[in-house]
């Protein structure tokens, strides 16, 4: 039984607090975001790793470091990078929303609302109109808006990322690893015998 901070979904969640205070770092560089987030992935495993093996008592804490360093590094890193770099490529660019992104954009948005309002205020009065008032209100706040429905995408996707990390930790439990498969005494291993000739099977143990 592997204690929860040490599954490999709590690993990656972890990691991907670390990781996330370093991906504004890079923004514009994502070769050198892909070589220090492979570098960091590293360092916090094996930081894991070694915690595990001082505090964990486990029968088997081999097992669950082979499953962190492949997991983590093979299946987790690849697909946080990839959404990483896209997230701050986007960032970068204001969500689509250019200069209207930056503080004299959203002034001007503001001036343009109020320009709008002061000549389309007698619309109140028309109901089938007030879509069109509600966008001249909201037209100061679109960079908000576009930056909190992208956060909530990312946040989704790391989210789901998680589950599958989740799925393969309760998936590595389904089958007896090799070290759980080791003899529980005298260094012996039991192995099939092929049946002999006289249609009787044998059952021999060997030494490892």
């Amino acid at each position: 039984m592997v204690p929860t901070d040490y599954r490999l979904e709590q690993v990656c969640t972890r990691l991907i607090e670390r990781l996330e205070g370093a991906r504004r770092t890079y923004v514009g560089f994502p070769e050198r975001a892909v070589i220090a987030f492979n570098r960091i992935a590293a360092e916090q495993v094996e930081a894991a790793i070694r915690e595990y093996r001082e505090v964990a008592l486990a029968d088997h804490p081999e097992d669950q470091a082979t499953l962190l360093r492949r997991e983590v590094l093979a299946t987790f890193l690849p697909r946080y990078t990839r959404l990483a770099v896209q997230m701050t490529a986007r960032e970068e660019a204001g969500f689509g929303m250019g200069v209207f992104a930056e503080p004299m954009g959203r002034a001007v948005l503001a001036a343009i609302a109020v320009f709008f309002l002061f000549f389309c205020w007698r619309l109140v009065r028309v109901p089938l109109l007030w879509p069109m008032l509600l966008a001249i209100l909201v037209l100061p706040f679109a960079s908000d808006l576009v930056r909190w429905m992208y956060q909530g995408w990312y946040g989704r996707r790391l989210e789901a990322v998680l589950g599958d990390m989740a799925r393969i930790q309760e998936q590595a439990g389904t089958y007896l690893t090799p070290s759980e498969l080791a003899p529980e005494r005298g260094g012996k291993v039991l192995h099939l015998v092929p049946p002999s000739d006289d249609g009787e099977d044998d059952e021999g143990e060997t030494d490892d």
